[in-house]
C-alpha cells in the first residue's frame, strides 16, 4: 500500500488549529457541563452509553414536541408525506424513536473505538480498500452511526482530510472532532462553511 507524506501546511492546517485552540473557558456553564458529561461517557460500556443517549434523545423529542418546535412539524410532515403515516399518534411514536436513535449516535461518538474493537460492525468489500494505492475520496451520509466512517479511513492507513459541515452546537462540534482525532491516522479537519475562509 502506498504511503503519502503529511500535509506541509496551508489553509486546512490553519482552520484545524483554530478549531482545536477554541477556548472552552469562554463557553456558557451549561455547555461546559454538557461537554464534561459527554467526556465521562467514554469510560462506560458501549451498551450503557447507547442507552443513555437513547434516553436523552427521547427526553429531547418530548420537550420539543411540547414546545411545538419547527423541526418537529417538519418531521411530522415528512412522515405523513413519505411514509403515509396519517395517524398523528403513530407519527409521534415514530418521531420519538427517531430522535432516540439520533441520541444513541451522538452518545456513541465517545465509544467509537470500543465499537470497532468489540467487532460490533462488519466491513463488506475490505479487499477493495486493500487494493487502493492512490488518493481516494470517501463519502458518508448521515445514516446510522455515520462517525464510524473513521474506522474505514483508518484501514487505509494514510493521512486523511476530513471535510465536514460544522453543527450549530460548538459542544457537539468539539466532541465530534475529538472523536475523529482518536482514529489512528494523521487527520486534518476542514470545516466546509463560508465563515472559515473570510
Amino acid at each position: 500500500m502506498s504511503s503519502y507524506p503529511p500535509s506541509q501546511g496551508g489553509i486546512a492546517d490553519d482552520v484545524d488549529k483554530a478549531m482545536k485552540d477554541h477556548d472552552i473557558k469562554s463557553w456558557r456553564v451549561a455547555e461546559i457541563i454538557e461537554y464534561r458529561f459527554a467526556r465521562l461517557l467514554s469510560y462506560l460500556p458501549v451498551d450503557v452509553v447507547s442507552d443513555i443517549g437513547a434516553f436523552l434523545g427521547k427526553l429531547h423529542a418530548k420537550k420539543a414536541i411540547s414546545a411545538k418546535r419547527l423541526w418537529i412539524g417538519r418531521l411530522h410532515n415528512n412522515l405523513e408525506e413519505y411514509c403515509q403515516l396519517n395517524d398523528p399518534v403513530i407519527r409521534k411514536k415514530h418521531l420519538i424513536q427517531f430522535v432516540a436513535n439520533l441520541g444513541r449516535v451522538y452518545a456513541e461518538f465517545m465509544v467509537q473505538q470500543k465499537i470497532v474493537e468489540q467487532e460490533r460492525i462488519a466491513f463488506q468489500g475490505k479487499e477493495i480498500l486493500d487494493a487502493i494505492d492512490h488518493p481516494v475520496i470517501i463519502a458518508s451520509c448521515h445514516l446510522s452511526n455515520w462517525e464510524l466512517i473513521g474506522s474505514i479511513a483508518a484501514e487505509l492507513k494514510r493521512p486523511t482530510c476530513d471535510l465536514y459541515l460544522p453543527p450549530e452546537s460548538r459542544v457537539r462540534e468539539r466532541l465530534a472532532l475529538e472523536a475523529r482525532d482518536r482514529w489512528p491516522i494523521p487527520i486534518t479537519f476542514v470545516p466546509a462553511s463560508s465563515y472559515c475562509y473570510k
